[in-house]
C-alpha cells in the first residue's frame, strides 16, 4: 500500500501556505483528511465528542475500544503545523491505537495559531490533562495510566507537556509516543536546501513558526523547542517515529539521544519510502499500519508494566494486531 498517487500530486502541485493564507491553508488540509482519512476502513471503536469544562472549553474526541473498563488513557494532539488540522486528521491512528492497544483514546482539538500564539497551546494542553485526570472515571478511564502523545507540531505539544508537567510537580505521564516531531524551531530551515517532502517545505515550516510565536526570540524556550531544556532528566520512557524523507527526521533522532544520555528510555524507528505526517494514512499506507502497530504495542507494554493486563485478556484483544 504505497502513498496514493492522487494524493502525491496534490501535494506537489499545493502553492506555499504562506502564499494562500491561513484559512485557505487549513481547509486545503481539511479536505484531505476527507478523502485520505476519513474514507480509510478503519477498526470498530466507540467515539463521542465532547467539550472539556476548562477555561479553554476545549473540544476533544474520545475513541472507546470494547470492554468493561476502566481503561488507560492516551492523550493525542494532532498536527498542522499550529496552524490548521482538527479532530479529524487524527481519526485513523486514534481508533486504531483504542482498538489495538485497549485504550481509551482522547484526541484534543487545541486552539490554533495565529488566533493563539505560544504558549497558550501548551496552557491549554496542561489543563486539559489536568481536566481528564480528574474526570477520568466519567468516561472509564484510570487517571493514573495516562501517556501523551502526538504526530508533528502535536508531537511538539506532548514533548513539551511533558516538561511542563514535570516543571509544576503534577504526575508525569507513563510514556510519551512522538510521530515525526518537530522539536526545534531555532533551526534554520533554509540552511540544508530546501526540503524534498511534499508534504512540508522550508517555506511552510518557517510561516508555521511566525504563526505560532508571538516573537522569534520564543523559539529559545524549551517549552516551543523541547530539544533545548537545560536537561530531560525525569521525563517520561519515549517511542519516537519518524519518516526517512520528513525533513524533520533529525528532530526526533537528536530526542532520542538526548533522552537517552540522560538516563531515560527512548526507542527510535524510521520508515523508509514515506513522508512527514504519513501517520495519518492509517488503513491505506502500509507504514502507517506499522507505526500504529508499535506505537499500540508500546502503549500496552508501557500501561501494563510489559505484560498483558486482565483488561486485555478480558477483551480478547492483541497489543499488536490494529483490526480484528
Amino acid at each position: 500500500m504505497p502513498i496514493p498517487e492522487s494524493l502525491l500530486r496534490l501535494l506537489k502541485n499545493r502553492p506555499p501556505a504562506r502564499t494562500v493564507g491561513v484559512a485557505a491553508s487549513r481547509l486545503a488540509l481539511a479536505q484531505l483528511a476527507g478523502l485520505y482519512v476519513r474514507k480509510a476502513t478503519l477498526p470498530a471503536v466507540a467515539v463521542q465528542d465532547i467539550r472539556l469544562a476548562t477555561p479553554w472549553r476545549t473540544g476533544a474526541r474520545i475513541y472507546t475500544p470494547p470492554g468493561a473498563g476502566p481503561f488507560p488513557m492516551f492523550v493525542y494532539f494532532h498536527g498542522g503545523g499550529w496552524v490548521r488540522g482538527d479532530l479529524d486528521l487524527g481519526d485513523g491512528i486514534c481508533a486504531s491505537l483504542a482498538r489495538a492497544a485497549c485504550c481509551i483514546v482522547v484526541s484534543i482539538d487545541y486552539s490554533l495559531a495565529p488566533e493563539v500564539k505560544f504558549p497558550g497551546q501548551v496552557e491549554e494542553g496542561y489543563a486539559a490533562i489536568a481536566w481528564l485526570r480528574e474526570r477520568a472515571a466519567d468516561f472509564h478511564a484510570d487517571p493514573a495510566q495516562l501517556a501523551v502523545g502526538g504526530d508533528s507540531s502535536g508531537a511538539n505539544l506532548a514533548a513539551a507537556l511533558c516538561l511542563f508537567l514535570r516543571e509544576q510537580g503534577a504526575p508525569p505521564p507513563v510514556c510519551q509516543i512522538l510521530f515525526n516531531p518537530v522539536l526545534d524551531l531555532t533551526a534554520d530551515y533554509q540552511k540544508d536546501g530546501p526540503f524534498s517532502d511534499p508534504f512540508l517545505t522550508a517555506e511552510d515550516m518557517a510561516f508555521y513558526a511566525d504563526c505560532y510565536l508571538p516573537e522569534r526570540q520564543a523559539a529559545a524556550n524549551p517549552l516551543a523547542s523541547p530539544l533545548l531544556a537545560n536537561t530531560l532528566a525525569g521525563l517520561p520512557p519515549a517511542l519516537i517515529i519518524t519518516a526517512d524523507g520528513d525533513p524533520l527526521q533529525q528532530d526526533g533522532e537528536r530526542y532520542a539521544a538526548r533522552l537517552r544520555e540522560e538516563g531515560v528510555f527512548a526507542r527510535l524507528q524510521s520508515y523508509a519510502g514515506v513522508m512527514h505526517g504519513f501517520v495519518s494514512l492509517v488503513g491505506l499506507v502500509e507504514e502507517a499500519d506499522a507505526a500504529a502497530s508499535l506505537a499500540a504495542q508500546y502503549l500496552g507494554e508501557s500501561f501494563a508494566g510489559g505484560s498483558v493486563s486482565s483488561t486485555r485478556r478480558q477483551a480478547g484483544i492483541k497489543t499488536r494486531a490494529i483490526r480484528q
